[in-house]
């Protein structure tokens, strides 16, 4: 049974406000949200990966491009209600996630303290047999990790989110092989780059301590654009990758106000969902560039628990509530109320 040792802090007003909302929804009601968040989720990776940064706060992005994708998509108008809800929920885990991510900063907590999941997990558990597995070892913003799988794992973007995309020929280049991804299907991967993609954009413009999906050559050089911080897209998207380049799923650096070159690295992480599991090669190329010990594959949900994992399937609205509380859970240890929420970008300190 999963246990959780550190306890809730009900108080926040904005986690409070997540929840209503996720509890207004009861069981089903995650099932009726899939449809719209996955358009949603696909249509915010579209933004953040285009060649023109954006600077307006996430809320107003997702509103104009809801605005702006009515119009050119007239079906979309019976899915409005739904949209609307989703971009509500998806707000307010941002929101909530930019400022855990930067409090950690303002706090001036130790990287180990950010993750108070590892010092309760059994080195006896199954779990430490999966190959570079992060389990009981210290990762920094585990919970936020954590919390974002499962989020994804509830809202995965599905094939047909596709269908709204503004760019002529965007469609074919993204589900044709041009993203490595030829198969349509649920794509839990895809959700979990753009939502923490768009956490490190909520602080500062790209200035967290952590980055989705940064591409590597072979010398170790990392491939950047404008801002300095903001990891280059190829193609407007997350899976168009240079020839030869190394990415992983996400990289923690020690100078947040620097590009995440090799020597910033602290670690190197790698998501796997479900039975998914790290291949000889791919393990070898990740420790090349960073070493073996800066490698860290967190297996979910296996190493975002602290017992033995959980026999009971749990409803898909469920498992959204516990993403939400992970981050709660985050907060048990390194202390410092939040600031308050801001509807302006995170400013960088």
């Amino acid at each position: 049974m999963t246990t959780n040792p550190i306890p809730i802090l009900p108080y926040d007003r904005h986690i409070a406000k997540a929840l209503e909302t996720l509890n207004d929804l009861g069981p089903g009601g995650i099932d009726s949200l899939r449809w719209s968040m996955s358009v949603l989720v696909y249509r915010l990776s579209k933004i953040l990966c285009a060649a023109q940064a954006p600077s307006q706060p996430v809320s107003e992005l997702l509103a104009q491009d809801l605005e702006a994708s009515l119009r050119i998509y007239p079906d979309l108008k019976a899915h409005e209600t739904g949209l609307r809800k989703a971009i509500d929920l998806l707000t307010q885990l941002l929101l909530y996630a930019g400022w855990y991510s930067i409090d950690r900063v303002v706090m001036r907590t130790r990287p180990e303290f950010t993750d108070n999941i590892a010092p309760h997990q059994s080195a006896s558990m199954q779990s430490t047999s999966k190959p570079y597995s992060s389990w009981g070892r210290p990762l920094p913003f585990r919970p936020l990790y954590c919390a974002l799988g499962a989020f994804a794992l509830a809202f995965p973007v599905r094939g047909d989110a596709r269908r709204y995309e503004a760019l002529p020929g965007e469609e074919s280049i993204l589900y044709a092989g041009g993203d490595d991804k030829p198969k349509v299907r649920e794509d839990m991967q895809r959700t979990f780059a753009t939502l923490l993609d768009a956490c490190d954009y909520q602080v500062g413009h790209w200035k967290a301590h952590f980055k989705s999906e940064a591409n590597y050559d072979a010398s170790g050089k990392v491939y950047m654009s404008s801002p300095a911080q903001r990891p280059e897209r190829k193609g407007n998207c997350y899976w168009r990758k240079p020839k030869g380049s190394i990415s992983p799923d996400v990289v923690v650096v020690r100078q947040r106000n620097q590009v995440p070159d090799e020597a910033n690295v602290t670690h190197a992480v790698d998501m796997k969902f479900g039975e998914d599991s790290v291949g000889d090669k791919q393990g070898q190329n990740y420790i090349s560039m960073f070493g073996q010990d800066r490698l860290y594959v967190l297996y979910f949900p296996g190493d975002c628990q602290t017992g033995e994992p959980e026999e009971v399937k749990q409803p898909d609205w469920v498992k959204v509530l516990m993403a939400i509380l992970m981050l709660l859970l985050g907060r048990g240890r390194g202390g410092g109320r939040l600031p308050g929420l801001d509807p302006r970008p995170i400013p960088a300190h």
